[in-house]
C-alpha cells in the first residue's frame, strides 16, 4: 500500500502515469494509417480464418463466429498485455536511469494501455452480439468487473515478467513461445465440452480459461458466471500480485546496473 499512497508512491505520480499510458498507445500506432482500427481488424481477421480452418467446431457453436471472437479478443488481452508489461523497464531504460519514480508506474502505464484498448475492443464486440443474438443480457454489466480483475492478473504478471527480463533477456522469446501455445491451450477455438471428464478440473486451473469462459457467458449465453468462478480468478489476482510485486521489490535494486 506504500507504494500505493506513500510519500513517492503511485498515486503522487498519477499525471505522469496517465501521460506514460496515453503515449503507449500512440506510440503502439504510431505512423500507421489506419491507427486503432488495427485493433478491430486483427482479432476479426483472425476470427475468419479459424472459423473457416475449423469449421467442424460449428455445429457444437450456435453462434461459433461470435465464440471465436470472443476468445480471440479475450485472450489478445492476455499476450499482448504480458508482451508490453515484460519490456516496460527496458523499452523506459531512460527513466528508470534519470528519475526517482516507483517503476511499478512504467509496468502499470503498459498494462493499462493494454487495459483501454482491450476494453474498447470489447465496446465493438457488443453490437455484434446484439446484432446476431438479437439481445444483450442485463448480466453484461457484469463485464467491467471481470475487466478490473483480468487487469489487476495481467499487471501482476507483468510485474514479474518485467522485473526478470532485464536479467534475462531471452525471456522476451521463450515468452512468446508460451503465449503461442497458450492460444491452444485455452478454450478460444473448442469448448470445454469436448474435454474428458477426469482432465476438466486440472484444466480449469488455468485462470486463462475462467476469464473467456467468464467473457462468453455474460456476452453470448447471457448468463451469470458462477461464484466458484468469481473467486478463483480473484485468488488468482491477488496471488499473482503479491508475488509480482514482492520479485519486483527485490530486483529492481539493480535495474540501473543491467539495462
Amino acid at each position: 500500500m506504500r507504494n500505493l499512497f506513500g510519500q513517492n508512491g503511485i498515486w503522487q505520480h498519477r499525471r505522469l502515469l496517465w501521460r506514460l499510458t496515453i503515449n503507449d498507445m500512440k506510440t503502439k500506432y504510431n505512423n500507421t494509417v489506419l491507427g486503432f482500427i488495427w485493433s478491430l481488424l486483427n482479432p476479426i481477421l483472425t476470427m475468419l480464418v479459424l472459423y473457416f480452418i475449423f469449421i467442424n467446431f460449428r455445429s457444437r457453436e450456435p453462434h461459433y463466429a461470435l465464440f471465436l471472437l470472443t476468445g480471440i479478443i479475450s485472450y489478445r488481452f492476455f499476450t499482448q498485455g504480458s508482451s508490453a508489461t515484460l519490456r516496460s523497464i527496458i523499452a523506459k531504460s531512460s527513466i528508470v536511469e534519470n528519475y526517482a519514480i516507483p517503476r511499478e508506474i512504467l509496468v502499470l502505464s503498459a498494462a493499462l494501455s493494454s487495459f483501454i484498448s482491450f476494453f474498447l475492443e470489447f465496446t465493438v464486440l457488443v453490437p455484434l452480439v446484439m446484432i446476431v443474438t438479437g439481445v444483450l443480457s442485463w448480466f453484461a454489466f457484469v463485464f467491467p468487473l471481470i475487466h478490473i480483475i483480468y487487469f489487476l492478473f495481467i499487471y501482476g504478471l507483468g510485474l514479474l515478467l518485467a522485473s526478470i527480463y532485464p536479467y534475462f533477456r531471452d525471456l522476451g522469446q521463450i515468452w512468446s513461445i508460451v503465449t503461442q501455445l497458450g492460444f491452444f491451450a485455452c478454450p478460444i477455438i473448442y469448448s470445454i465440452d469436448i474435454l474428458p471428464e477426469n482432465i476438466l478440473p486440472y484444466y480449469m486451473l488455468n485462470p486463462m480459461a475462467n476469464f473467456i469462459i467468464m467473457y462468453r457467458e455474460i456476452i453470448i449465453s447471457g448468463e451469470m458466471p458462477g461464484l466458484w468462478n468469481f473467486l478463483y480468478v480473484i485468488l488468482a489476482g491477488v496471488i499473482i500480485v503479491f508475488i509480482g510485486s514482492l520479485v519486483f521489490k527485490h530486483l529492481q535494486r539493480r535495474f540501473v546496473e543491467v539495462i
